[in-house]
């Protein structure tokens, strides 16, 4: 269970109120007359970095992650199959090296769809990626938009996955 509200809990809670259709998706819209489902939905939890990455605070860097951890769970509950979740970090900090600058170079991801989960019991490995044009591929090949970016869509690697 959650524990008291942290430095992610209200982008956290944010994004599970517009997956669950209970956010004023208007008010916050990019596109004038977007619809009114949710389309695409972008947090960045920068605070785990900010406030304990950079500043080298490595049990306020624990519970960030933890927080987020704890979240992630109700997230993934609350999607339908059609949706899409992506958890990446920036560029990592290891909040016990010294110094103040950023200490890695690669950037872990994880992405979930219940629609790939439900065809394929396999994990799948998407390798050393070229860059963060490969998500923007990845995401225009997910909603069956061109793209002539940069990049390769990983959603081929993924069995049974066909958008």
């Amino acid at each position: 269970m959650r524990s008291t509200p942290g430095p992610t809990w209200k982008d956290s809670k944010l994004t599970l109120s517009a997956i669950n259709n209970k956010f004023d998706l208007k008010s916050h819209a990019i596109i004038e007359n977007a619809p009114d489902t949710v389309q695409v939905i972008f947090t960045n939890l920068v605070d785990t970095d900010m406030l304990f990455g950079h500043r080298r605070n490595v049990q306020g860097y624990a519970g960030a992650l933890t927080e987020v951890d704890e979240w992630v769970g109700e997230i993934v509950d609350a999607m339908q199959e059609e949706d899409v979740f992506g958890d990446l970090l920036d560029h990592g900090n290891d909040p016990t090296a010294p110094g103040t600058d950023h200490t890695r170079e690669y950037v872990p991801m994880l992405a979930y769809s219940k629609a790939v989960h439900n065809n394929s019991s396999v994990l799948h490995e998407l390798g050393v990626r070229d860059g963060f044009f490969d998500i923007a591929a990845s995401l225009s090949d997910w909603l069956g938009l061109g793209w002539n970016g940069h990049g390769r869509s990983f959603l081929p690697q993924l069995s049974g996955v066909s958008k």
